[in-house]
């Protein structure tokens, strides 16, 4: 059983602690489920991909996939290999539209950022790998960037999203008018990056699965102190995933069960985009290129 340390500030020493474990649950190739406790209590769950071939990550919007449901992502992704999990990632508005930068595989839905949707740009390369961009980095520091940006994006297969990064290279973000309101029927969710010693990076997705404040929730991965495989490591980046009215989501593991985390007020006729984990043999990813 691997125990991960979380020093989170105002907790007594002994009797408060937070630590991620092994959850037990064996996950496809490339994936790890651990649970988050604190104060012996069930949090919630962390998943962490790999850096190996197998692991990949993949947007879905229902601009490009009409029918996006949870059976229809399963069916597609366990043809060829397994989904290990899938949430909502970007918000969207009343009438259903993304907000904010979007592309889906190459294909540019919006190429404007928008200021009101968040410092964080998700890129998802043609290998279905995450990276996570301050925006307020200047990583677009021109026209002629932004230009080559969709360039490369249309030409790699790269998918896009823009969401609220809350945590910046260690420390806490400036979530700027972004505003959440705790609820006990709302759960958090983040996509996560954990820097490793040897400067590495690996990615995973954090669903609370109790009603935590964000300001709390800021706290534990701020001071989550290892990673995957129990290395040492720091909470790099942490990236607000769509929750609330579309909190639902699924863990899938590799016997083909799956377990809900998080709840939420609408099934998943009402999600507009989908953040999928799933693995899929080297051999195989021409699958999944369009």
């Amino acid at each position: 059983m691997l125990l991960f340390q979380v020093r989170t500030e105002g907790l007594k020493q002994s009797k408060n602690i937070t630590f991620i474990q092994a959850s037990g649950r064996a996950m496809p190739d490339g994936f790890a489920e651990y649970n988050l406790r604190n104060n012996g209590k069930h949090m919630g769950i962390i998943v962490f991909m790999s850096n190996s071939p197998e692991s990949r990550m993949d947007l879905l919007t229902r601009e490009e996939t009409p029918g996006l449901s949870f059976a229809g992502n399963e069916a597609k992704f366990n043809k060829n290999g397994k989904i290990a999990m899938q949430v909502a990632a970007a918000f969207h508005g009343m009438d259903g539209r993304i907000e904010g930068m979007l592309i889906e595989k190459g294909v540019a839905q919006n190429r404007l950022l928008s200021k009101d949707s968040g410092s964080a740009l998700v890129v998802i390369d043609g290998n279905g790998k995450p990276t996570i961009h301050n925006i307020r980095d200047s990583i677009f520091s021109n026209s002629l960037e932004i230009v080559k940006f969709f360039d490369e994006a249309e030409k790699n297969k790269w998918s896009v999203f823009q969401q609220f990064l809350v945590i910046g290279n260690g420390k806490p973000a400036d979530i700027g008018k972004f505003e959440f309101k705790s609820s006990p029927f709302y759960c958090l969710r983040f996509l996560v990056e954990m820097q490793n010693m040897d400067g590495s990076s690996s990615y995973g997705i954090i669903s609370f699965e109790k009603n935590v404040s964000l300001e709390d929730a800021m706290k534990i991965m701020l001071n989550l102190t290892q990673g995957a495989g129990g290395k040492p490591a720091r909470m790099k980046n942490a990236v607000y995933l769509d929750s609330g009215s579309v909190g639902k989501g699924f863990v899938h593991y590799e016997n083909g069960t799956r377990r809900l985390t998080g709840e939420g007020d609408f099934d998943d006729s009402h999600f507009s985009n989908m953040l999928i984990l799933h693995s899929q043999p080297e051999k195989n990813n021409k699958f999944f290129t369009k």
